[in-house]
C-alpha cells in the first residue's frame, strides 16, 4: 500500500497498510466494506485536528466566547524542588462579562463541526446505535497489538489521543499508580492528589478497577497531567509517601503508554457553568451531559452569587480530556430548554495552593 501511494504514512495509515498486507482480503471483501478504513483514518484526523475544541485561552464563554484571565505561579513551603505550574486565577465576578457573540479568538468558534456536537461513540455504542463489522473488529484488535496496547484495552486504538505519544521519556507526563484501594474512584484520587497541592492540572485520569478472579484486589490508575512539572511533582509526592488515598499509600511509575505536554493555556478539567436556578442543577446537568458524552465527576460545588434566580456551579470533571472539553463545546453549540448556558474554565484544585485546594 505505501509503495503505491509513494508518500510516508502516518501511524494510523501504517496500521491499515500493515492489517491489508497480513490479512490478505479478497476483492470481494475488500468491496463489501469499502468505507471501514477510510472511516478509520478520518475518525484519527478528526481527533487529532479537533481536539482543541475547547478554548486555548482562559475565560468564560458562552456560544463560544471567552473572556481572558490572569495567570499566577505557585511555590511549595514543604518541597524545594517543587516545578511551579502556571495556574488562572479568576474572580466569580467575571461571570457577568459575557461577550454575547462568538468572537475570532475562541477555539471554540473557530473549531465547531459543520455537523453540530455529536454523540461520544462510546455514548453511542452503550446505547447500541455502534455496531462492528469483523473487517472492523480486526482492524480495532491489529491496532492494540500495533500500538502495543494492552489486549483488554477498551477505547479506541485509532485515535491518536489514545495511543502512546512520540516524545522522550523525560518528557512523559503520564503516571500508572498501583496500591490503590478497592473501592477508589476518581473522587477518592484527585481530592487525594489535591491534598498534596500544589502538584499541577490533571489531564486525564482512568480508573482500573480491581479484578480479583485474575488476582488483582487493589485498584490502578492512570494519571496525565497537562505538563512534564505537574507529573513529576506528583510522582515525587508518592516517592516520598505523602500520597494517602483512602488509607493506602500508592506506588508509581512513569506509564509505557507515554503521553505529551499540552498546551500552557487557561484550560483545565474544571469549570464553572452560571445559567437560570431551576436549570444549571447538576441533576439537570447530568441528564443534559450523559445524552452526549461519557464522564466522570469529581465533585460539584455551588458559588455564591449576589443574583436571586441564578446559579454558578463549579463542575469538577475526572478528565480534561473528552470530558471537561466536551461539556464547553456542548455548552458552547447547544441550547438547554432555551437557553444559553455560560461557562468559563476554573483552577484545577490539584494545581492551586495547599490553602486553596481544600475549599
Amino acid at each position: 500500500m505505501a509503495q503505491n501511494c509513494g508518500e510516508r504514512l502516518a501511524p494510523h495509515g501504517q496500521v491499515l497498510a500493515s492489517y491489508s498486507a497480513q490479512l490478505d482480503l479478497g476483492d470481494d471483501h475488500a468491496r463489501s466494506a469499502p468505507a471501514a478504513p477510510a472511516a478509520a483514518t478520518a475518525a484519527v484526523r478528526g481527533s487529532s485536528g479537533g481536539s482543541s475544541g475547547s478554548s486555548s485561552r482562559g475565560g468564560l464563554g458562552r456560544g463560544g466566547s471567552m473572556i481572558r484571565g490572569s495567570r499566577s505561579g505557585v511555590t511549595s513551603s514543604h518541597d524545594s524542588t517543587y516545578k511551579a505550574v502556571p495556574s488562572p486565577a479568576a474572580g466569580i465576578d467575571q461571570l457577568v462579562c459575557i461577550d454575547p457573540e462568538p468572537t475570532n479568538n475562541s477555539a471554540i468558534a473557530s473549531t465547531s463541526h459543520a455537523k453540530g456536537f455529536e454523540v461520544m461513540r462510546m455514548v453511542a455504542e452503550q446505547r447500541g446505535q455502534v455496531t462492528h463489522a469483523p473487517h472492523e473488529q480486526v482492524i480495532s484488535r491489529f491496532a492494540r497489538e500495533f500500538y502495543n496496547l494492552p489486549s483488554n484495552y477498551a477505547g479506541d486504538p485509532l485515535n491518536l489521543r489514545n495511543q502512546s505519544a512520540p516524545v522522550k521519556d523525560y518528557e512523559n507526563t503520564a503516571l500508572f499508580i498501583t496500591g490503590l484501594p478497592a473501592n477508589c474512584d476518581h473522587t477518592l484520587l484527585l481530592k487525594a492528589v489535591a491534598g498534596c497541592a500544589p502538584v499541577g492540572k490533571v489531564y486525564a485520569a482512568v480508573i482500573n478497577a480491581p479484578k480479583p478472579i485474575e488476582g488483582r484486589l487493589l485498584t490502578a490508575a492512570k494519571l496525565v497531567f497537562f505538563d512534564r512539572a505537574g507529573a513529576e511533582n506528583c510522582f515525587r509526592a508518592i516517592k516520598q509517601r505523602r500520597l494517602i488515598v483512602g488509607g493506602h499509600r500508592p506506588r508509581v511509575v512513569w506509564n509505557r503508554i507515554k503521553s505529551a505536554a499540552q498546551p500552557n493555556t487557561g484550560r483545565s478539567r474544571v469549570i464553572l457553568i452560571r445559567g437560570p436556578s431551576e436549570l444549571v442543577r447538576r441533576d439537570v446537568l447530568d441528564r443534559w451531559f450523559s445524552k452526549k458524552f461519557s464522564y466522570q465527576t469529581e465533585d460539584v460545588l455551588e458559588r455564591r452569587v449576589p443574583q436571586a434566580g441564578v446559579t454558578v456551579l463549579e463542575w469538577r470533571f475526572g478528565s480534561f480530556r473528552a470530558q471537561a472539553e466536551a461539556a464547553t463545546m456542548y455548552m458552547s453549540e447547544n441550547e438547554l430548554e432555551g437557553t444559553k448556558l455560560e461557562w468559563r474554565w476554573e483552577v484545577d484544585p490539584c494545581a492551586r495552593s495547599q490553602l486553596q485546594a481544600q475549599v
